[in-house]
């Protein structure tokens, strides 16, 4: 049966059953705990089904998202950040992880920090084979942070 189901799937034995690293495993829960925080900061349910999906695509269309302004919002918003940190500094080298740090201080209208992560994050993908589509949306992104920080700029 195993050998039926590595060909179905396409896997090969030693890889289905080979366990998770220490670090794999508290990047996962600090990957669910960054989902939770934000969740709350957003004021929607921490279930994975309606969970508002912490993307590019979130930050670009804020139509569904409300950010809690109070200190609940603002105190889960920084849990998620902090958890977010911990798993960029567990997976080096993970753009995945680095764009959420990126997302969450854009969420935190820490738009310096939002900037930097995301331009890292765009040099590094945009040499490799990434979807267009994504790095299409990312510069979108990176734009809206570059005009929220010259908008900043002006009011002081």
């Amino acid at each position: 049966e195993l050998e039926e189901v590595c060909e179905l799937f396409e896997v090969k034995p030693e890889v289905l059953l080979q366990p998770a690293s220490q670090r794999q495993v508290l990047a996962a829960l600090l990957a669910r705990q960054m989902d939770a925080f934000f969740a709350k900061a957003v004021g929607c349910s921490a279930s994975p089904a309606s969970m508002v999906p912490l993307s590019i695509e979130t930050a670009l269309d804020q139509s569904g998202v409300q950010l809690s302004i109070g200190s609940v919002g603002i105190h889960a918003l920084s849990r998620a950040l902090a958890a977010a940190e911990k798993r960029m500094v567990l997976l080096p080298g993970n753009s995945e992880a680095q764009l959420k740090v990126a997302l969450l201080h854009y969420f935190s209208r820490n738009f310096d920090d939002a900037y930097l992560e995301l331009g890292t994050v765009l040099e590094r993908e945009s040499s490799s084979q990434v979807n267009e589509e994504v790095l299409e949306k990312g510069n979108l992104l990176l734009e809206k942070v570059r005009l929220e920080l010259m908008f900043k700029e002006n009011r002081l």
